[in-house]
């Protein structure tokens, strides 16, 4: 299953109640609406089955999950009624990269590939510099594999 946000509509001038804001670094505004999508996938099918469309909304809080792109917590329950029969790895990109989103994850069973970004994960990638310098890192290459 990938998921990833995806802006569905922006502007700099039209605008409603349930926009989301970005004020840019010259005191600009870009209004939008966004959303989650979810889809299952497969690598030897050409179908994508999407699930659960869920619009990211602005909330007073800013630490809630949602606010960073991620699913809210209420969106996990109906993905496992629908999906709870399926064996699947979710896949996301680095902004899911973080504790209480794993912590979700492991709460529904659900193994996962999430990327990581140096600059986003500084503190990762420390430790995977001190394990390469102290002999603790395997590096393996695949070159059978197709390149793409």
């Amino acid at each position: 299953m990938a998921l990833d946000g995806t802006g569905i509509f922006s502007s700099t001038t039209i605008h409603c109640a349930s926009c989301l804001h970005k004020v840019h670094r010259n005191g600009s505004v870009t209004y939008s609406h966004q959303m989650l999508g979810a889809a299952l996938i497969h690598p030897d099918m050409r179908a994508v089955i999407p699930l659960l469309p869920e619009p990211i909304v602005k909330h007073d809080e800013p630490t809630k999950m949602i606010a960073n792109g991620m699913p809210p917590n209420d969106w996990w329950p109906s993905c496992a009624r629908i999906t709870r029969t399926l064996k699947f790895i979710v896949t996301e990109d680095s902004r899911s990269s973080n504790a209480p989103h794993i912590a979700t994850l492991h709460a529904y069973d659900l193994h996962y590939i999430l990327g990581v970004k140096e600059g986003d994960h500084a503190f990762l990638f420390q430790q995977v510099q001190r394990a390469e310098h102290t002999g603790r890192v395997t590096i393996t290459s695949d070159t059978t594999a197709p390149q793409v």
